[in-house]
C-alpha cells in the first residue's frame, strides 16, 4: 500500500512540476530575455529550399511583342497621348457649357 502512495506522489509531483511554474518563475518574461522556468527556447525556422521551374506556363510571364520584347501597357505612344489630351479637352469644354446652361435655367431661364 505505501508503494502505491509513493508512486502517485511520484507521478503526481512530476505532473505538478510541469504544469505549475517554480517559486518566482511566473514573473519572468521572454520580452525581457528571461525565460520561465517552463518555457522552452524559441526554436529556429528551417531553410526552406529554393524550388526552380523548368518551364513557365505562358499566363504567368510578361506580355511582349514579336521581338519578345517586354510590353508595357502603362505606356503610351506620342499620338494616343495627345488623342486622349484631346478628348480630356472637350470634355472640360462640354463640363462647362453644360454648368453654365444649368446655371442659366435655375435662374428662370430667361423666362420674363
Amino acid at each position: 500500500m505505501s508503494g502505491a502512495i509513493g508512486l502517485v506522489r511520484t507521478i503526481f509531483g512530476a505532473l505538478l512540476g510541469r504544469l505549475l511554474p517554480g517559486r518566482g518563475g511566473h514573473r519572468a518574461t521572454c520580452s525581457i530575455g528571461a525565460l520561465a522556468a517552463t518555457a522552452r527556447p524559441p526554436t529556429v525556422p528551417r531553410r526552406r529550399r529554393l524550388v526552380y521551374a523548368l518551364r513557365v506556363p505562358p499566363d504567368l510571364l510578361p506580355p511582349g511583342d514579336e521581338g519578345n520584347r517586354l510590353v508595357r501597357p502603362y505606356v503610351l505612344a506620342a499620338q494616343e497621348r495627345q488623342s486622349l489630351a484631346k478628348q480630356r479637352a472637350r470634355r472640360r469644354e462640354l463640363e462647362e457649357a453644360v454648368r453654365a446652361l444649368n446655371a442659366w435655367s435655375s435662374g428662370g431661364g430667361g423666362r420674363g
